[in-house]
C-alpha cells in the first residue's frame, strides 16, 4: 500500500508539473532590489504578472494554458521577450541570454546573433559620426552605406529563422525584431513568409499594412487623396487633393504636438516657407494622432503661418504607412510624389525643392 501510495503521489505531481512554466532572472547586481519586473503581452495588451526583484533576481511561475509571447519590463524597459512555454526559462539581463525551452533556445540563438552584429554596426556608425574630416553630407552618405551592409548581413541569420519558423512565434517575434530594419519591399516579403496565425498578430500585420502603404506612396507615384472630417481649422471637412495636385509645389509635413523632433523642426520650415516664392511652392501641415487642443496649441504658439489640418487621427498613417514623425512628402505641381523624408533632413529637403522649382 506505501509503495502504490507514493506510486500515486508521484503520477500526481508529474500530472501537476507537466503544463508548468518557470522564468529565472537575474540583473547585474541588488542595486535593482526591492523593484518590479511586469509580465506583459502584447497578444491582449496588458500586465498579467510581476515579480519583486530580490539579491537582484526575479522569478515567475505558473500554468501554460497555451504558448505566448510576454514582454517582462522593468522600469518601462524591456528586459527581454521570452515565449511562454512548460519548462524552464532562464534569462540573464547582464549578459542578455535566453535559454531553457525548444522555443526561447531558438529565439535565445537569434537574439545573440543580433546583439553580437548589432554591436558591430553601432561601432561603425559611431567612426563615421565622429570622423572630423567628414562633412556632413559625406557622414549622410556612409552612414547609408553602412546600413545597407548591415541590413544584408541581419537578413542572412534572420531570414532562415523566419522561413523555418513560419508557424510559431519564434518566427513572428523574429520578424518583429527585424522591421526597424527592414524595407519596405522586405516587411512584406517576410511577413508573407508568415503562416496564418502569425500574421494575425495585430503587430505585425499593422507594420504589412504601414509598408503596403509606404511602397504605392513611394517617389514615382500619384499622390493618394483622403478626407478628413472636422480636418478645417475652424470647422468643417478637407481633403488632400485641396492643396496637392492643384498647379504647386508642395511640401506636406505629418506631425504632432506630442512630438518634440516635430515642434524643433517648425523654424526651420518657416525660413523654408519665406525662401521660396508663394505662387509656386506651398507647405501644408498635417497633425497626426493628435488632440484638437493639443493641435492648436501647437500652431499658435510656433505661429506657423501655413495651412494645417487637423484631427486627422490615424488616416494619414493608413494611407502613407507613416512609421516615423516628423515625415515629409514632396508632391510636384501635378501630384506625383518626388521624396518621403523621416526627420527633418533640411538640406536634403531644400534641394529637392530648388531642383523642382528649377524644372517647373
Amino acid at each position: 500500500m506505501k509503495n502504490f501510495s507514493l506510486l500515486l503521489i508521484s503520477i500526481l505531481c508529474l500530472s501537476c508539473s507537466k503544463d508548468k512554466f518557470s522564468i529565472t532572472g537575474i540583473f547585474p547586481d541588488n542595486s535593482y532590489d526591492s523593484t518590479y519586473v511586469y509580465m506583459w503581452t502584447f497578444i491582449d495588451n496588458e500586465v498579467i504578472d510581476s515579480s519583486l526583484v530580490t539579491n537582484g533576481k526575479f522569478y515567475f511561475e505558473g500554468k501554460v494554458d497555451s504558448i505566448v509571447p510576454v514582454a517582462l519590463i522593468h522600469r518601462k524597459r524591456v528586459v527581454e521577450r521570452p515565449i511562454i512555454e512548460k519548462g524552464d526559462i532562464y534569462i540573464d539581463a547582464v549578459s542578455c541570454e535566453l535559454r531553457g525551452t525548444p522555443s526561447n533556445n531558438k529565439l535565445g540563438k537569434f537574439l545573440s546573433d543580433y546583439s553580437s552584429v548589432m554591436e558591430r554596426y553601432t561601432e561603425e556608425l559611431d567612426v563615421i559620426k565622429n570622423t572630423e574630416e567628414l562633412s556632413k553630407e559625406e557622414k549622410e552618405i556612409k552612414s547609408e552605406e553602412v546600413s545597407d551592409k548591415y541590413n544584408a548581413i541581419f537578413d542572412s541569420f534572420a531570414l532562415p529563422v523566419i522561413t523555418e519558423n513560419k508557424d510559431n512565434y519564434v518566427g513572428l517575434l523574429t520578424y518583429l525584431t527585424m522591421v526597424r530594419f527592414y524595407t519596405d519591399e522586405q516587411i512584406i516579403s517576410r511577413y508573407e513568409l508568415l503562416g496564418n496565425e502569425m500574421q494575425e498578430n495585430n503587430y505585425a500585420r499593422r507594420f504589412y499594412k504601414a509598408a503596403i502603404a509606404a511602397a504605392a506612396t513611394s517617389p514615382g507615384n500619384k499622390f493618394t487623396d483622403f478626407r478628413i472630417e472636422n480636418g478645417r481649422i475652424g470647422g468643417g471637412s478637407v481633403s488632400l487633393s485641396e492643396y496637392v495636385g492643384n498647379g504647386k509645389l508642395t511640401l506636406v509635413d505629418f506631425w504632432g504636438s506630442w512630438c518634440y523632433p516635430c515642434l524643433m523642426s517648425f523654424p526651420g520650415l518657416k525660413k523654408m516657407y519665406e525662401k521660396y516664392p508663394e505662387d509656386k511652392f506651398q507647405i501644408l501641415g498635417i497633425s497626426v494622432s493628435d488632440t484638437e487642443t493639443g493641435s492648436m496649441s501647437a500652431i499658435n504658439k510656433y505661429e506657423l503661418p501655413w495651412d494645417n489640418i487637423i484631427n486627422a487621427e490615424s488616416i494619414p498613417i493608413e494611407f502613407y504607412g507613416i512609421q516615423t514623425f516628423p515625415t515629409y512628402i514632396l508632391f510636384d505641381p501635378a501630384g506625383i510624389i518626388l521624396e518621403r523624408w523621416e526627420g527633418f533632413a533640411r538640406n536634403e529637403i531644400e534641394k529637392s525643392i530648388e531642383n523642382s522649382l528649377e524644372n517647373n
